[in-house]
């Protein structure tokens, strides 16, 4: 024994050794290890087995722990070993719990990591690395060392030899930190940033090295579409007033539609009457989605018929599909109930799942039919799914589906946002969505959604109608009922556009009521001063005083008509014009409307005064 050998085991040995009682290297430790400390020293004698136990811990007589290891001089007729106290080395428990510690905080990282030693070794690595590599968790398993990495990746690059020689070169140069970027065509084409760093032991060793990945596609996706932004804000602007300005021709068009189609008559013009009516609410219902799907207000929740929202959706995709070879298939369950939600929210679930399916198969030439479905299969929860007969998708990349910006189609193809959205909202309505994708091509993807609580089984056919944005009920909807003899209702219409405000006075004519219609806000406002009117029907977007100026000036001038204010607008998008009329409680009608809407309208808010001047007759009576 060296002197630090001496110092190490201390009075196990010396005692016996100055009256040469020691026979056995072993009977330093404890005696419940010597049969186990004898057959390790022995294993250094085994030729092709030297070093295989290597190292061994044992514990002296006074409980202390000595890590045994065997030293490279050692030949076949000598033993030599290195004694150390394990006090000075991380326990193996406490090796363990780093090495797990370490294993976590690797998987919380969203970029891909991974850790080799200074022979090349794997030391540890995350699931976000094989990922973005395009490796599975069996490939994953497989690969001990940058070797089996590159056999493994390097045709996934678009330049596979030039791929490996760097990897290497970039290995061996990993001193300061070196940054890079990757080309690869597989799993999908992407770019990747590789950065590395050297781990360096406290003499200065170098330990190994960590090499970070991370994609750039969607980084730079993501820089991109932010630059559109003002393009596209400005953009959205004109559109909304573009919906704006249609809205008020086609308001003319579907009411004048409808007055003709009342009238009694037949042959060809009851005939061409009924298509202008039909296609003037088709149109009426192609709008009234596009300002569903813009709005930008907070979420609303509400009954919706998940029947209802696939009718209205799969009609806009009819549209977009008009000349394509895609075939669409529509099945749905009867007796649906109802769920709770935002109809747009839910709506824009459907659009993107749609529009996924079709860029699949236009992209790959793969598959001609997109099919939804609606089940209910109890457990309180319906079931919306989506499915086509595409290309399908692969197993590597079906975890990071549903990552922002993630995309597998060509620049201008996908924005890489579309899926998900749709996890988000069908996660804000308590919902799941699944994806099957079996190997010989085809994707499914189910969205289950809770059924709306207190909700009976039947299906709401009121509530699924306003569901999908029509406008809401009148404040008060009160049936008009026999006005006194010889009062006639007293309108005034407030409308910029002459075609409109014609319209509606001609529809309340027609039922017998005094209309008034002027185009100009402060003209309006004197004859609201001099005149007594029952109702007054004002434009919301106009040029000059508009129908919110009119109707604070109203307020201010504590005019009675203030009380008694039907707005229609066509710029329900705007959230000025939301915030506006869900403040003051206000009623609304939004073009284009038909007919009914505004006649059942004006009827409920001229019963809402009807009741209110009833209340306060009654009030007055009682203070009497």
């Amino acid at each position: 024994m060296s002197r630090g050998a001496r110092q190490l085991v201390g009075d196990s040995a010396e005692a016996r050794e100055d009256t040469h009682q020691i026979s056995r290297f072993a009977e330093v430790f404890r005696p419940r290890e010597w049969e186990e400390v004898h057959r390790w020293v022995k294993s250094a004698f085994v030729e092709g087995a030297q070093g295989k136990e290597d190292p061994f811990v044992a514990h002296l007589k006074d409980g202390t722990a000595l890590r045994l290891r065997h030293t490279a001089i050692s030949d076949r007729k000598d033993c030599s070993l290195i004694l150390e106290r394990t006090d000075d080395l991380p326990c193996a428990r406490e090796l363990h719990e780093v090495e797990s510690e370490l294993q976590q905080v690797l998987e919380w990282l969203d970029e891909g990591v991974v850790v080799f030693d200074e022979n090349d070794r794997i030391r540890a690595k995350n699931a976000r690395f094989l990922q973005i590599l395009g490796l599975s968790t069996d490939d994953g398993a497989s690969v001990q060392c940058l070797e089996d990495l590159i056999r493994r990746t390097a045709n996934s690059a678009r330049e596979p030899e030039k791929f490996a020689a760097r990897w290497q070169a970039f290995a061996e140069g990993a001193g300061e930190r070196v940054r890079e970027e990757l080309a690869m065509k597989g799993p999908l084409p992407q770019v990747i940033e590789r950065s590395t760093r050297a781990i360096v032991g406290g003499n200065g060793r170098k330990l190994g090295r960590v090499e970070v990945y991370r994609e750039m596609s969607a980084q730079r996706m993501f820089q991109s579409r932010m630059m559109q932004t003002e393009k596209l804000a400005a953009i959205g602007q004109h559109v909304t007033g573009i919906v704006h300005e249609l809205s008020n021709p086609l308001t003319t068009i579907l009411v004048n539609a409808q007055r003709l189609v009342l009238q009694d008559g037949d042959g060809i013009s009851a005939t061409l009457s009924q298509n202008i009516l039909e296609e003037s609410e088709r149109a009426t219902a192609i709008l009234r989605q596009l300002l569903v799907l813009s709005r930008e207000s907070l979420p609303e929740r509400r009954l919706v018929s998940l029947n209802d929202l696939v009718d209205r959706t799969m009609e806009l995709q009819r549209l977009a599909l008009s000349g394509s070879h895609l075939r669409l298939i529509v099945e749905k369950q009867e007796g649906l109930p109802l769920i709770e939600g935002d109809y747009g929210q839910l709506q824009q679930v459907l659009m993107n799942l749609l529009q996924n399916a079709q860029q699949a198969i236009a992209y790959s030439g793969t598959g001609s039919t997109i099919g939804v479905r609606t089940i209910f299969g109890g457990s309180r929860r319906v079931t919306l799914e989506v499915w086509d007969d595409g290309p399908g998708i692969p197993g590597v990349i079906q975890a990071r589906i549903f990552d922002p910006f993630f995309t597998t189609k060509p620049p201008g193809v996908g924005t890489g946002l579309g899926l998900a959205i749709v996890l988000g909202f069908v996660r804000q309505h308590g919902g799941t969505v699944t994806l099957l994708s079996p190997p010989h091509g085809g994707a499914r993807f189910v969205v289950e959604l809770p059924v709306a609580p207190a909700v009976g089984m039947q299906f709401d056919e009121k509530s699924a109608a306003l569901s999908a944005g029509e406008p809401p009920p009148p404040a008060g909807n009160f049936m008009l009922e026999e006005m006194p003899a010889g009062k006639v209702p007293r309108i005034l219409v407030l409308e910029d556009e002459p075609t409109v405000a014609s319209l509606i006075a001609d529809v309340l004519r027609e039922e017998g009521m005094r209309v008034d219609v002027l185009l100009d806000g402060n003209q309006a406002l004197q004859q609201a001063d001099r005149e007594s009117y029952d109702l007054a029907i004002c434009d919301l977007k106009m040029p000059g005083m508009d129908g919110q100026r009119f109707y604070q000036t109203l307020l201010q001038r504590q005019n009675p008509l203030h009380e008694h204010v039907l707005f229609v607008t066509g710029d329900m998008v705007a959230p000025r014009t939301q915030e506006f009329l869900e403040r003051h409680h206000l009623t609304h009608v939004a073009k284009p409307f038909r007919m009914e809407e505004l006649s059942g309208a004006v009827h409920g808010m001229l019963g809402k005064k009807k009741a209110m001047a009833a209340v306060r007759a009654s009030a007055k009576a009682k203070e009497a």
